[in-house]
């Protein structure tokens, strides 16, 4: 029997047996649930069904994986913040088992398992100044104790436009749209330096989500971005330069004229190669 299912088999049985020494009044029998950001590696305790102590009661949090440990232990409080940042227990991207365990004096009066996860946390930053016609770089950088696992890959967004169109999706001339997915450099979303291009209403977000193997599937984990307006200096909309393969689509105006023909075309940058390409087309407001 595993150690997790034992732990849960033996604190079943003492409940059922009463087996509880001098320990509170329990209203329902205790519980606890918990609160957790996701990138963190604390989560705050939240106990029930504990009405009465006649001791000084202490909360221990154990790691149940392979070679796991337990924390220093805590003075109960119904509201309790521990850490797990356990041996056992720093893996990012997994479910882990926790037991939390309450003892009245030397008696214990509850075990419960809890699981968690802890995702790594991307950071974002833009080292130069924003300036259309001039490179512009997005820096990004996880915890240095993170590596992104095989089979992960990073999705890109750069998108541009007024407020409207940015925050309410209200698409208009102003708008526009870029994105690419890139692997993994050196374990981490590689650094994206481009000419930043000139458009009609110079206000830009870049957005970076990185996607990673988890359990048995693959899942997005909180990812970056950043919201920059620029000062105009070349006024040309092309990207010329960019240290990620990445193809860019141009009209061939900004204010189509109904009756009159648009034309489109796709520049290829940064050692982005041909492929059949599929191209659609969305009215204003993305209908």
């Amino acid at each position: 029997m595993s150690r997790l299912r034992a732990l849960v088999a033996l604190s079943a049985a003492l409940l059922l047996l009463g087996v509880v020494g001098h320990a509170p009044t329990l209203a329902s029998g205790p519980t606890v649930a918990f609160d957790k950001d996701p990138t963190s590696r604390e989560a705050t305790l939240m106990f029930s069904g504990i009405t009465d102590t006649t001791g000084p009661m202490t909360v221990t949090v154990t790691c149940l994986e392979s070679g796991g440990g337990s924390g220093a232990p805590y003075a109960f409080a119904a509201t309790l913040v521990v850490s797990i940042d356990i041996a056992g227990c720093q893996a990012y991207d997994k479910t882990m088992f926790f037991g939390i365990q309450v003892l009245d004096g030397p008696t214990q009066i509850m075990w419960q398992a809890l699981s968690m996860s802890v995702t790594p946390k991307l950071t974002m930053s833009t080292p130069t100044p924003a300036v259309t016609g001039s490179p512009f770089t997005i820096a990004l950088a996880f915890p240095s104790d993170y590596t992104m696992p095989a089979g992960s890959f990073c999705r890109y967004e750069f998108r541009w436009g007024d407020n409207r169109s940015l925050d309410q999706n209200l698409f208009d001339e102003t708008y526009g749209w870029l994105g690419f997915d890139a692997q993994p450099v050196n374990g981490g979303c590689p650094t994206w330096t481009f000419t930043l291009p000139w458009v009609p209403f110079q206000q830009y977000v870049v957005s970076v989500s990185p996607n990673v193997p988890f359990d048995d599937g693959l899942a997005g984990i909180p990812g970056a971005s950043a919201r920059f307006t620029a000062t105009v200096a070349g006024t040309s909309p092309r990207i010329t330069a960019s240290t990620l393969p990445i193809a860019q689509v141009l009209p061939n105006t900004y204010t189509p004229i109904v009756g009159q023909p648009t034309t489109y075309r796709r520049y290829l940058v940064g050692g982005a190669t041909a492929s059949p390409a599929r191209w659609i087309a969305t009215l204003g407001h993305g209908d």
